[in-house]
């Protein structure tokens, strides 16, 4: 064994990691790197951790699985110290078996150990307490077994259970006194100070207190009427909303007589928003997402570096910032120059390849194609993507045809006006016209001229059979579409009836940009103006046999302070409201907010249900939903990741937007 890594290993052990990079900080073999990683997350550098635990398990390779999952384990902790827990928990899952296969049970157990947090983080309890019981804890680092102690409790304390949870944070303090890491120790305090603190408020008419845990413990007896934002319980004595029915559709219609007559739903998700265009955005959209029940957000390309989006994302997750949960799918790629600054830029089928790597290396959860993108390089996009397990999403390239991108595994497409153009029978003809815009000297420029006579082609030359035909093998391959039919309103000069309200809501900078002269509608010919209410039928019309056709919907309003007058949390009420008028029942619009992000982001024990254990994201309204949506415009209360906002709640929020 090389003692500089034993001296190293066994100084991360004990909490040291400046003392174990002594002797490895300028070596790259892949123990050395790994063990760099480690002291790197240690003090802090989570994103260094990162690329350092990646290198060094590419670099070991499948010839080395018991190193290769040593890394994955390690990097599986830093995601769970950010709160990054995309697909994380699988990743523990197969690490644990080959470590336990190969009998490393104090690698495997401390996987155990990681499991079981991922699992009551999101609230899967009984699956916490069978993976604890899974592993022998004695062979567990001091470190370890002291974490193992703090699942235990956080358990006892999500079940209301204040005894056992005060029990196990005593032998958790033991442990860290014992163990003398200064780091562990605090985050043993952190969670004794949680357990002391108050745990609820009653509300009695007029007057409010705290609750603790022990009184707390005890309310399920009295006839007090409960919101556990825990457990996504809404409770009266006995009566309960904790299991709902086996199906999703059920969960989108329970009725929560105690309550008053309301009804309780999932939070909505808005599957395509733009949040990072400006520094200054964050904090006035995550609170209008909350104040419109979106509790979820899809993220698709900003403008801020990844490292500040996931400093911003991270602080949402641990309560330190109010907003919706962040998916981040904005990892955009574009030909040169590029549509939007920040984007990554491939030119060739190499490129491609290397930019995929690089996303996957920095984390994101997904590739998103754009539209100046050729046909071959999108292909090598698609494939390497594939290769390395992330979606594909974005927009379908203007020189590639939606068969093409179909039998690429396209996963997602963006925007849904690209879907119609399909249908036309001169597709192959307007992406040749595409194609020798973009050999041009000045791509971007020649492309959108070409595009804004598209319109009329597409217009004369839809077809119906061919239509069909198209949407009938998108909803065979699971290709999912957002429609963001709302964007149409920017374009066409429509404003909601509420603008003023909306426009309030906004800084005044923002205010004063969305008054200048924008580009896309600089661009705008007088014939596409004409044809605007004619293209945005057709639109409609293509959707409605999409959906017949069983293709799935993701509603996303496109928000951004970049997109005039498409409102963060207010559009993606707009863009459901357009559902049901193109024919969709309120139940079907829902569910595109809802059961169907969840579904395509893998987050269907978390999220886009009201069931026990499921991620505390819900909104409750005064009507029935399914009757009529314009009751979301008006929620009871949001309860986003836990945190309760009620009628005052919401009203303080709405106080607080920036000026």
């Amino acid at each position: 064994m090389d003692p500089l890594i034993t001296a190293a290993a066994r100084a991360l052990s004990a909490g040291d990691p400046l003392a174990a990079l002594k002797g490895i900080a300028l070596r790259d073999d892949p123990p050395a790197l790994a063990l760099r990683g480690i002291a790197m997350a240690q003090l802090g550098d989570l994103r260094r951790a990162r690329e350092l635990l990646r290198s060094a398990a590419r670099t070991f390779g499948p010839k080395e699985p018991v190193a290769h999952a040593r890394c994955a384990v390690a990097e599986a902790e830093i995601a769970l110290v950010s709160r990054d827990l995309g697909r994380s928990l699988q990743t523990l899952k197969k690490a644990r078996a080959v470590l336990e296969a190969s009998g490393d049970q104090k690698n495997a157990a401390h996987a155990g150990y990681l499991e079981a947090r991922y699992l009551l983080l999101i609230g899967r309890l009984d699956e916490a307490e069978e993976v604890l019981d899974e592993f022998d804890p004695g062979v567990l680092p001091p470190a370890s077994l002291i974490g193992r102690e703090l699942v235990v409790a956080g358990i006892a304390i999500r079940r209301v259970r204040a005894e056992p949870a005060r029990t196990a944070l005593q032998r958790a303090r033991r442990g860290a006194e014992d163990a003398r890491i200064p780091a562990l120790a605090r985050e043993v305090d952190q969670a004794v100070r949680a357990f002391r603190a108050p745990a609820a408020r009653l509300v009695a008419g007029q007057v409010e207190r705290l609750l603790y845990l022990e009184e707390v413990e005890r309310l399920p007896a009295s006839n007090t009427l409960i919101v556990d934002a825990c457990r996504n319980v809404v409770r009266l004595g006995t009566a309960a909303i904790a299991s709902i029915g086996n199906t999703p559709m059920e969960a989108l219609n329970s009725t929560v007589t105690e309550g008053g007559g309301g009804y309780v739903i999932p939070g909505l998700w808005d599957s395509h928003v733009h949040v990072f265009s400006s520094p200054a955005e964050p904090a006035t959209a995550f609170p209008l997402y909350v104040l419109n029940g979106v509790t979820g957000i899809r993220d698709m390309g900003g403008l801020l570096p990844l490292v500040e989006i996931e400093r911003i994302a991270a602080t949402v997750e641990a309560h330190e910032m109010t907003g919706p949960r962040i998916i981040l799918s904005g990892a955009w790629v574009d030909a040169s120059p590029g549509s939007w600054p920040g984007m990554f830029l491939a030119d060739s089928p190499e490129q491609a390849r290397s930019v995929v790597r690089r996303i996957e290396g920095e984390g994101w959860v997904a590739v998103k194609s754009y539209s100046m993108l050729h046909e071959d390089v999108y292909r090598a996009l698609a494939s390497e993507a594939e290769a390395l397990g992330l979606p594909l999403v974005g927009h379908i390239p203007e020189s590639v045809s939606l068969p093409i991108a179909i039998n690429a595994g396209h996963d997602v497409v963006e925007h849904f006006g690209r879907i119609t153009k399909a249908c036309s029978t001169e597709e192959a003809v307007m992406i040749g016209r595409v194609g020798q815009a973009l050999a041009g000297a000045d791509p971007r420029s020649a492309m959108i001229e070409e595009m804004a006579g598209h319109n009329k082609i597409v217009l004369e030359t839809w077809d119906e059979g061919l239509c069909e035909s198209l949407l009938v093998s998108m909803a065979e391959a699971n290709v999912r579409v957002v429609p963001t039919l709302v964007v149409a309103d920017f374009y066409t000069g429509k404003r909601p009836a509420d603008l003023q309200e909306r426009m309030a809501a906004l800084p005044e900078t923002v205010r004063q940009n969305w008054s200048l002269p924008d580009f896309r509608l600089s661009a705008m010919t007088d014939e596409l103006r004409a044809l605007a209410d004619e293209s945005i039928a057709l639109d409609v019309l293509t959707f409605q046999m999409a959906h017949a056709a069983g293709v799935k919907m993701l509603a996303g309003s496109d928000a951004s302070f970049a997109n005039p007058f498409i409102f963060h949390g207010f559009s993606l009420l707009d863009e459901l409201d357009r559902y049901v008028a193109s024919g969709l029942t309120p139940r079907e619009a829902l569910y595109s907010a809802t059961i169907a992000p969840a579904e395509f982001l893998g987050l269907t024990d978390e999220s886009g249900r009201v069931h026990e254990g499921m991620r505390a994201d819900l909104v409750i309204v005064a009507n029935d939903p399914l009757e009529d949506l314009r009751t979301l415009r008006r929620p009871v209360a949001v309860v986003v990741n836990g945190q309760v906002f009620d009628a005052d709640g919401l009203e303080k929020l709405r106080d607080q937007l920036p000026d």
